[in-house]
């Protein structure tokens, strides 16, 4: 054990500091007073060139003791069976080798900081690693990891992979006064993976990679082998009760049993398939009655514009004539435009029908329907209750 050395060190507070910095510039000052008082001096400049009458300035210089550089290991040294006074008296992993914690303990503790907090979480009050007295009790390279039971490895495992030579390891021991055991120099194999299997001498067969090929099997339900199997006991009755035939010529060809049975397609995916034409057929229906709609609404639309127009034109046609004074209102005159209108209708036998909640009328011998002014609109189809836009 290292025997604890003297600390020479003076600590001061501040309030110490101040009260002799005060006692001293009271001491001095009562003694200049005294000289000045016996010699017949102005008090005040043998205070001013004292400098007693500022604050006094104390310098308080403590020196420090240099304190001694530890020596510690510069590259890796494995456990040599020797405990190192002063050090710390816990264990580290160190790579494997279980070795002496190198940091500085204090006097009246077996474990540094580290290992003391360490030892304070663990069930075992010993640091992780374990501690120096359980690394002595047992030879150099039998020591047992705690935590992973893992056995101590020889540092010959890690020369190579931390670029370590025998002659700098034992270097680095002296300087310590240590010496490292030869067993420590001769590398053990380690042992990796599953152990084999005992009495399988013959080399196991090797598995090919990726996913076995799956196997197709064609599964028919119990229900379609029973009516097979009442189909064909029925021919085979019918067969036994009729006549035999007479023998059909070679020339025609004969039928024959296939040796596989044809499958159906899926009811699933049959139904599938109507059910997307389904919504194909119904899809097209409706674009075909937004065109036809917003055809219609175009032409509702420019027929209106139009009849405005016309209104507007004969109202201003009329305004002039009765400002010239050749026509009246009484006279009930009546425009070539409107005799021409009078003289193209004509009665028609239309039935009343709604479309997509719009009245229409419907031309029953043609096939055609009009709106409710008798516009003709376009071809009428009664299965599908639309029509076709006449495009003039």
């Amino acid at each position: 054990m290292a025997t604890p050395s003297f600390n020479s060190e003076l600590a001061i507070s501040t309030a110490v500091e101040d009260a002799a910095r005060a006692s001293a510039q009271c001491y001095a000052t009562s003694c200049v007073k005294a000289l000045a008082k016996h010699y017949k001096l102005n008090t005040k400049e043998a205070l001013d060139h004292c400098k007693l009458n500022d604050p006094l300035k104390v310098n308080f210089t403590v020196k420090k003791a240099k304190k001694e550089k530890r020596l510690i290991p510069t590259c890796l040294m494995p456990w040599t069976g020797v405990a190192i006074d002063g050090w710390c008296l816990g264990l580290r992993a160190n790579s494997g080798l279980h070795t002496q914690c190198t940091n500085e303990k204090p006097a009246d503790l077996d474990y540094c900081p580290t290992c003391q907090k360490q030892s304070g979480l663990n069930a075992s009050g010993k640091p992780t690693a374990g501690c120096v007295q359980d690394r002595l009790a047992v030879g150099i390279l039998e020591y047992v990891d705690p935590t992973t039971n893992k056995p101590t490895i020889p540092i010959a495992n890690l020369m190579e992979k931390k670029s370590l030579t025998k002659e700098q390891i034992e270097e680095e021991a002296a300087k310590f006064g240590l010496v490292v055991p030869a067993e420590h120099f001769i590398e053990r194999e380690s042992n990796r993976g599953r152990p084999k299997k005992e009495g399988s001498d013959e080399p196991a067969e090797q598995k090919k990679k990726g996913r076995p090929k799956k196997e197709v099997v064609v599964l028919t339900s119990a229900g379609e082998d029973l009516v097979a199997n009442l189909v064909a006991k029925a021919e085979a009755d019918d067969t036994e009760d009729q006549p035999e035939e007479p023998e059909e010529p070679e020339d025609k060809p004969k039928k024959r049993t296939l040796p596989f049975k044809i499958k159906k397609a899926p009811k699933a995916d049959v139904e599938a398939k109507e059910a997307e034409e389904a919504e194909a057929k119904a899809k097209a229906e409706a674009k075909a009655k937004a065109e036809a709609k917003a055809i219609f609404l175009k032409q509702e639309a420019d027929k209106a514009a139009a009849k405005v127009a016309r209104a507007t034109a004969e109202a201003a046609a009329k305004a002039a004539a009765e400002e010239d004074g050749f026509i009246s209102e009484e006279d009930g005159f009546i425009s070539e435009e409107e005799e021409g209108e009078e003289s193209d209708d004509e009665e028609l036998d239309a039935v009343e029908i709604f479309i997509d909640g719009i009245a229409y009328l419907l031309d029953e011998a043609n096939q055609v329907i009009y709106d409710e002014n008798g516009e003709y609109i376009g071809e009428y189809h009664k299965e599908s209750n639309t029509f076709t836009p006449s495009t003039n």
